[in-house]
């Protein structure tokens, strides 16, 4: 064996030793405590009639589960137990639909219709928050009852128009 022939198994020998051992070699972890971040990718969002549909739908829900429920807190005179019954699931409702409102909200595309969810919205956690703070008074409950507008325009209503 010529020593050009040597040298180069020698250096293949070599090679291959050091291929097998980087192969066998413990991949470094990461620290227990350190989490990589997931690339956070924005989810396209709804279009105009998206937006309205799913707003309409949401209303519609409302309404019809709201109607039923009417009859009870009418009835809170002379039937203080079942008007209480109802006032709990009316405020169920109303968590319900600023949840899911708030959800459209987030994903509407559209400027006009965004504001537009944005103003329901607030309108939403004011009846909220107005209900909470009336408690179980008949007379507060009465009140702010009656602040609802029901002649005044929907603006997401508006808005999809």
């Amino acid at each position: 064996m010529t020593p050009y022939v040597r040298r180069f198994l020698a250096i293949a020998a070599v090679g291959a030793a050091l291929f097998t051992v980087s192969a066998c070699a413990d991949v470094p972890q990461d620290e227990p405590g350190a989490s990589v971040k997931p690339s956070i990718t924005k989810a396209a969002l709804a279009d105009k009639k998206t937006s309205c549909d799913a707003y309409k739908a949401l209303d519609s829900e409302t309404q019809a589960k709201l109607e039923p429920l009417a009859a009870d807190l009418s009835a809170a005179q002379s039937d203080p137990v079942k008007a209480l019954g109802a006032l709990s699931q009316v405020k169920t409702l109303i968590a319900q639909q600023e949840t899911k409102l708030s959800a459209i909200t987030d994903q509407a595309g559209d400027a006009e219709v965004k504001v537009a969810l944005q103003t329901r919205l607030t309108e939403v956690r004011k009846l909220k928050t107005d209900l909470d703070a009336a408690g179980t008074d008949p007379a507060k409950l009465q009140a702010v009852f009656e602040t609802v507008d029901d002649k005044k325009s929907d603006p997401v209503k508006v808005a999809c128009l």
